[in-house]
């Protein structure tokens, strides 16, 4: 009797223990395409992760997300992707979670790490399977989480996540600008989106199960069907806790005789710099190649001119390319759409249909920029409250030596990475203002250069740019230049008017500022009017502004507009002036360099000499005299106003 006693518990002992299992790492890594860091960073991860003794303990779902440049990964799925930022609060790239927590940068996750978690365990287990139609256009996805365990799983409002993944996707080319060409388990749609589904409010009893069935859409923009994976886990919403996670690996596809596939070899010519930014032909080009077994009768190409928005055409080729033949298809000559342009091209259907392998025929962008020989417009008033940091300034080219040595950057940015609390824009009247990074040490010596399409002058008499900036220095001693340049030949050659550098172009005297870069407060800004007389009565001249470090602070750029130029009066004794002009809604306006609240007396007299009642608001610009006023017709006015001591005298034209 005792015999039996002991063998039923000895088959309890081993029943009890096998019902824990071991607990999958589930690293969500957030990374981009175009993160330099990102770059220097993941190999380290991957090499880490896949060394023969990790075999088997981990997953990863890769979140591609959409700063701090382009990524189409990010561009195909961009809702679902910001949601899981959200989640996590991540504010930087790459930034890893393990099991639904927060470790920071790849290198946090060592060989240590590896083998404390792994030999975690948990009573969650998860089953998942999925298949793809015989037509490519869905994916079926089954599977169960239990508790296999004889204990409660403790917790609140678990939720089940299913996550469809391309096992990897191997680019020709970088798709972004940091080199990298392969991606791995990138997250592509989110069966459930991105709060899951809810599986149990409260603990997840012994023996427990919740089957799953999904039947989704394949997304179209999934660039090969046969490396589609599938990655469940199951949370908990509040605290994150990831306890389990399991794969379905991808699988063969489906022996469908009507599936094609092409590939693409670029013959296209775009504009370069050496024909000038005036040459904007573009001719779309393209040898293809039939990488199927049976003929090709038909294939789509469509063309897409990236600017502030996308741009697109198809073009459609006929004819019959035998299995391994190869043909060219010229496309002809179209104008390329002025301003920053990305040109990328990309099959839409092979006879039909998809082709089932995007990537051998994408025609990754080529960035340029083009612009009329001939003003897009006489007016420019930009406050950059409508550009995002992953935009262009409408109608610019932007230039730099460095990555991300200059960018548009928003109240939302500065407030969540240096603490402040202040708007961002000029006076802190707004929020997006841009950025030139003279403080980073990699950046010394190099330059940024933020350049327009050409401007209509020919009704401009006397034009002008005004412009508020703010700049600091952090020794005293740095000499940052920040220069505007004009060009009457489609920027083939450019002349200088107007240049500050080091102390002359502070606006922040303070320093010693041990926090980089600085915050610019309402003191901080400055407005600048610069003559350009050269390009008075020119339609088709432009202008660009140059920024060149040597690691001083930060230089702040916002609001830049065309004015008329009508006046100036200066005085030499203290070097006071005071300048008129007409901004391009007909709105005049005095600057000066006279200290705020000491010019009084503002007079206007018309050109008989008789005085002009016109509505005037003093506005102060740094600690300086800023006047705008309402001319009740098109005419020339002499202003006259004083300080204590001295006259200012200057003459204005208004036209209406």
């Amino acid at each position: 009797m005792k015999n039996i006693y002991l063998l039923l518990f000895m088959f309890i002992s081993l029943g009890l223990s096998g019902q824990l299992i071991p607990k999958k790492i589930l690293f969500e890594h957030f990374t981009q395409a175009s993160c330099g860091p990102c770059a220097a960073q993941n190999p380290g991860f991957h090499a880490l992760i896949d060394q023969p003794i990790n075999d088997g303990k981990w997953l990863t779902l890769k979140y591609q997300v959409s700063w701090p440049g382009y990524d189409p990964m990010n561009e195909q799925n961009p809702t679902e992707i910001a949601s899981r930022v959200t989640y996590y609060n991540v504010t930087g790239v790459p930034t890893i979670v393990g099991n639904g927590k927060s470790l920071g940068q790849p290198g946090a996750v060592t060989q240590t790490y590896m083998n404390t978690e792994s030999a975690k365990t948990t009573g969650i287990k998860i089953t998942v399977d999925h298949n793809i139609t015989f037509n490519l256009d869905s994916v079926y996805i089954t599977g169960v989480v239990e508790n296999v365990n004889t204990a409660s799983v403790t917790g609140s409002d678990f939720r089940l996540h299913v996550a469809l993944v391309e096992h990897l996707i191997a680019f020709n080319d970088p798709p972004g600008n940091n080199g990298e060409t392969e991606f791995r388990d990138v997250v592509r749609k989110l069966a459930y989106g991105p709060d899951g589904s809810p599986l149990s409010s409260g603990a997840i009893t012994p023996g427990k199960k919740f089957p799953f069935t999904i039947a989704m859409a394949m997304p179209d923009y999934i660039y090969d069907p046969s490396n589609i994976a599938v990655i469940a886990f199951v949370q908990t919403k509040v605290n994150k806790t990831v306890h389990q996670s399991e794969i379905s690996l991808p699988k063969a596809l489906p022996n469908n005789p009507n599936f094609r596939d092409i590939s693409l070899a670029d013959l296209s010519e775009v504009p370069s710099l050496a024909k000038g930014f005036c040459a904007n032909d573009v001719n779309p080009k393209v040898e293809i190649t039939n990488q199927s077994k049976a003929d090709v009768n038909e294939v789509v190409i469509r063309t897409t001119f990236d600017g502030i928005g996308p741009i697109t055409k198809d073009y459609t080729w006929t004819g019959t390319l035998a299995p391994g033949a190869t043909t060219e298809f010229d496309m002809g000559i179209t104008k390329a759409p002025g301003g920053t342009q990305t040109f990328s091209m990309q099959v839409v259907s092979v006879n039909g249909s998809r082709d089932i392998n995007l990537l051998n025929n994408i025609i990754p962008g080529t960035t340029f920029f083009t612009m009329d020989s001939k003003g897009y417009s006489k007016v420019l008033n930009e406050d950059l409250e409508n550009v995002t940091s992953a935009q262009f300034i409408p109608h610019t080219l932007e230039i730099e030596q460095a990555y991300n040595f200059m960018l548009p950057f928003s109240t939302a940015q500065m407030n969540a990475q240096f603490g402040s609390t202040t708007r961002a824009g000029a006076y802190e009247e707004s929020d997006v203002l841009f950025w030139f990074l003279f403080w980073q040490v990699a950046y010394k010596g190099q330059q940024g250069i933020l350049m327009y399409e050409n401007l209509d002058f020919s009704t401009n008499t006397a034009p002008g740019l005004q412009f508020d900036y703010a700049y600091g220095q952090i020794l005293g001693t740095e000499n940052d230049q920040f220069i505007v340049e004009t060009s009457v030949d489609c920027g083939k050659t450019w002349k200088q008017v107007w240049k500050k550098t080091g102390k002359a172009l502070t606006t922040k005297t303070d320093l010693g500022n041990t926090t980089l870069p600085f915050v610019p407060l309402k003191e901080h800004w400055k407005t600048e009017t610069v003559p350009m007389p050269a390009l008075a009565g020119i339609d088709g001249a432009t202008f660009r502004f140059r920024g060149v470090s040597a690691n001083g602070d930060a230089l702040y750029l916002d609001n830049i507009k065309l004015v008329t130029i009508t006046g100036t009066n200066d005085t030499k004794s203290d070097n006071y002036k005071m300048t008129a002009g007409m901004d391009a809604f007909g709105t005049g306006f005095i600057e000066t360099n006279i200290p705020a609240g000491e010019l009084k007396n503002i007079t206007f007299y018309n050109a008989n000499g008789a005085i002009v009642n016109m509505p005037t608001k003093r506005i102060n610009i740094g600690g300086f005299d800023y006047f705008e006023f309402e001319a009740p017709q098109s005419g020339v006015y002499m202003i006259n106003g004083n300080t204590s001591n001295q006259l200012f005298s200057t003459k204005v034209i208004i036209t209406k």
